[in-house]
């Protein structure tokens, strides 16, 4: 735990938002990064880092994120002058919310949230993707649950973190999945996922959405028991990107460049290297089991790990978002994955998406 500390700050949002505060709200507007001196870089690095604030949901307990841990950890992005301090929201609104306003200068967001916040008017950009397999949600129930699958979910209530996040569309195709229509079961919004455990271990809901990290835990210590996944629902998937805001793209074009050779170079320690990869995760996520952890990343294939966006799982989760009434036309998404920052052989054609 202390190594991971020493490596990553960890922010929480309220203490971020005081410090913003004091210094009179300087950080928006003004060229994020290199806006303060930067820590003196560790002896291996090739140039002096620049701290980037980066957040998400479930950060540390959500695969998802474990790229980033994995580079900071090898040095990664030392080598290419980044720096990274975590900050974990709440839900996938929060987080848009955080980067649109200059909290942070690029977040792990779900598909969904990035696009409902962009046809709002926010100047995000997609650049890269953290995880393509939809496997990141678990759905868990106390042991004693009588709901032992999908089919016993009617008229029952089920978690999901907030309204447009990735937990409410896979809440949505749960109970499609299941054979029943929206109003057969009662989606309750219930923020992070250790609220949403915590609101199904007190009887307050009755299936709680989680990250598969905290999910697969709790299945292993016998205290909860997981009756079904994101991946049993959906298959083919997009799940989570890095997405930044448009002032970043500008102001701090080689950070982003840097960002993505990163994010590469640590995907691709995971794919050949999966049993250390479990171990730096756990140092950052010490909630989650180091068996848990092993077993989740060897599970993933090969293929998940990349910074290349899924042309197959966007489509799919285009569908979903005009499904919950996020969007009405066709995204835009020539407009809204900026992929000038990837290597050009990670680079997908945009085109066949807009057609």
């Amino acid at each position: 735990m202390e190594a991971a500390r020493s490596i990553s700050t960890r922010i929480d949002r309220r203490s971020f938002l005081k410090m913003g505060g004091a210094l009179g709200g300087s950080l928006v507007g003004l060229s994020l990064l290199g806006c303060q001196p930067a820590a003196p870089a560790p002896p291996t690095a090739k140039k002096e880092a620049v701290t980037a604030k980066s957040g998400g949901t479930a950060l540390y307990n959500e695969v998802g994120w474990l790229p980033f841990f994995v580079g900071e950890k090898k040095g990664y992005f030392a080598e290419v002058g980044i720096k990274h301090d975590f900050i974990e929201f709440k839900g996938g609104a929060e987080s848009s919310r955080a980067l649109e306003v200059g909290e942070t200068h690029y977040n792990v967001l779900a598909i969904s949230p990035t696009v409902n916040a962009y046809v709002k008017g926010a100047p995000f950009r997609i650049i890269a993707s953290t995880r393509q397999a939809a496997g990141s949600i678990l759905y868990v129930v106390p042991p004693a649950s009588p709901i032992k699958s999908l089919k016993d979910i009617r008229g029952k209530s089920v978690s999901f973190s907030s309204p447009g996040a990735l937990t409410d569309f896979f809440a949505r195709a749960s109970v499609k999945a299941g054979g029943y229509a929206p109003a057969d079961v009662k989606l309750v919004p219930v923020g992070a996922g250790a609220d949403s455990w915590i609101g199904a271990r007190s009887g307050i809901i009755d299936v709680a959405w989680v990250p598969e990290g905290l999910g697969r835990t709790l299945e292993f210590k016998g205290e909860a028991r997981v009756v079904w996944s994101s991946l049993d629902v959906v298959k083919d998937w997009q799940d989570l990107v890095v997405t930044t805001n448009e002032n970043v793209t500008r102001s701090q074009p080689e950070v982003l460049r840097g960002l993505c050779a990163g994010l590469q170079r640590a995907h691709d320690f995971i794919a050949a290297n999966a049993r250390e990869a479990a171990k730096i995760w756990v140092e950052y996520a010490p909630d989650v089991d180091p068996k848990v952890a092993d077993n989740i990343i060897q599970a993933l294939p090969r293929s998940n790990w990349t910074a290349k966006l899924s042309p197959e799982g966007i489509k799919v989760a285009e569908e979903g978002m005009r499904e919950m009434g996020l969007v009405k036309e066709r995204v835009p998404w020539d407009k809204i994955i900026d992929q000038q920052f990837l290597p050009e052989n990670l680079r997908i054609d945009i085109s066949k998406l807009t057609a």
